[in-house]
């Protein structure tokens, strides 16, 4: 005779599960977003033979590898850093934290053609310990050995470099990779990247303030109303004062500062819930953007002539506050230096 389940046992026994699938997933998504690198599986795109692009990497020279044929330790595909044919050179740049230690880990092996492969690691052109792998592999078992190497981050953008030394002088085959990550090395009391928050330029939040009247926005716009926070909606529309800063965007050097000053003070609000406490946290290397084909540009430290400055490690209310001063007291180059770093605070985007 079978043996019936109560209802009540069963539902809980169905929640366990979903709880545990769903605690998986979560898991999962947090390893993605530890990892600094796009793509360090390789398992992005489809396999294919003497690649010249690779999703996430800039291929700088050569050919690579993107396969699928032997058993690797982590995911589905390995890259071999000698394509079909040529030597190459790969190369990625991610958002970090000047002075935050780092850790570079993956796997490494060769070609089971050859008996040896070596390739050497930059960080921003700065040599790390080079790969090496040697022994004997067969198509079963590439003898995959974990790696790791550990740098400071000098900047608010850095980039790895991989680039295969074919030590066995054979075009179609060395250095073997695969779950290549970059990852913060956090201690007890370090301040963490935990919010992401996207700034808008400020022209999007000018067209896009007659929708939002559901919030009552507060910005503080230097010299207007006596330095005191203004609402940015009144009883007849968005606030003239506001408008007016946003507006002037494609002006001056003053102007444009301006609206980038209150554009990112509105994201915040539009984000954050109590945001001025929760931003108040945030590093400004957290938030700093580069286009993935631009090059590494190095903002910090910023030096403003009133003998103030700011670094990766400032908050973004210092930002605020330096702007606030710098738009009364400060020079041209101080305003430019500022603005630069605003158009820089969008970490959201895709390019």
């Amino acid at each position: 005779m079978q043996k019936l389940t109560h209802p009540g046992k069963q539902q809980s026994f169905i929640l366990s599960v979903l709880c545990l699938v769903m605690a998986c997933s979560l898991a999962q998504a947090q390893e993605m977003r530890s990892n600094l690198l796009r793509n360090g599986d390789f398992d992005e795109g489809a396999t294919i033979l003497g690649a010249k692009s690779l999703p996430g990497w800039r291929v700088l020279y050569g050919t690579v590898d993107v396969g699928a044929n032997y058993p690797t330790p982590n995911g589905r595909n390995y890259l071999d850093l000698i394509g079909t044919p040529g030597v190459a050179a790969i190369e990625q740049s991610f958002p970090t934290v000047s002075r935050q230690k780092y850790v570079l880990s993956g796997w490494v092996a060769h070609h089971p053609g050859i008996p040896v492969a070596s390739a050497e690691i930059f960080i921003d052109n700065q040599p790390l310990e080079r790969l090496f792998h040697t022994g004997r592999v067969t198509e079963d078992n590439l003898q995959w050995t974990p790696f790791t190497r550990t740098f400071v981050a000098s900047c608010s953008m850095t980039t790895l470099r991989l680039a295969d030394l074919n030590l066995a002088q054979y075009i179609f085959g060395g250095t073997l990779l695969n779950g290549l990550s970059i990852r913060a090395e956090t201690t007890e009391g370090d301040l963490n990247c935990d919010l992401t928050i996207c700034f808008r330029e400020s022209a999007t939040w000018r067209n896009e303030l007659n929708y939002l009247r559901n919030r009552n926005y507060e910005v503080r716009i230097p010299n207007v109303n006596a330095d005191y926070s203004i609402p940015v909606f009144t009883a007849m529309g968005v606030n003239p004062s506001v408008t007016s800063a946003l507006d002037s965007y494609s002006f001056s050097v003053r102007a444009k500062l301006t609206a980038a000053y209150v554009a990112a003070q509105l994201s915040g609000q539009a984000q954050v819930y109590f945001w001025w406490s929760k931003i108040g946290t945030q590093k400004l290397g957290c938030h700093l953007r580069m286009p993935m084909n631009a090059t590494s540009n190095c903002l910090f430290p910023v030096f403003l002539s009133y003998g103030e400055k700011l670094n990766s490690n400032s908050a973004i209310p210092d930002l605020f506050n330096q702007t606030e001063r710098a738009l009364k007291e400060g020079t041209e180059d101080d305003l430019q230096i500022l603005l630069g770093i605003y158009l820089q605070l969008n970490n959201c985007r895709n390019d």
